[in-house]
């Protein structure tokens, strides 16, 4: 039976998710450093206000002190988070 039966894998970036929670349950920003596709990283602070799963991948929604706009970012791409 086990060849029956199909699972989705589970989502990446997943080992961020406690630091994030912790951001959002206690009001803080996250300073975190990313690496965006093809791109240099850079380090922000980030307001997060939710996460979400998408095509098997974490997302963190929230606004970014580099953009000084609300963003998306991707955990699997943050190198750092404090």
């Amino acid at each position: 039976m086990q060849s029956r039966i199909l699972l989705e894998e589970p989502a990446t970036g997943y080992f961020h998710l406690s630091e994030l929670l912790n951001a959002m349950e206690t009001s803080v920003k996250a300073k975190l450093t990313y690496h965006p596709f093809n791109k240099d990283s850079y380090t922000t602070l980030l307001s997060a206000y939710c996460l979400k799963v998408f095509k098997q991948r974490w997302y963190a929604l929230g606004f970014s002190s580099y953009h000084q706009e609300v963003r998306t970012f991707a955990l699997d791409r943050i190198e750092s988070i404090d």
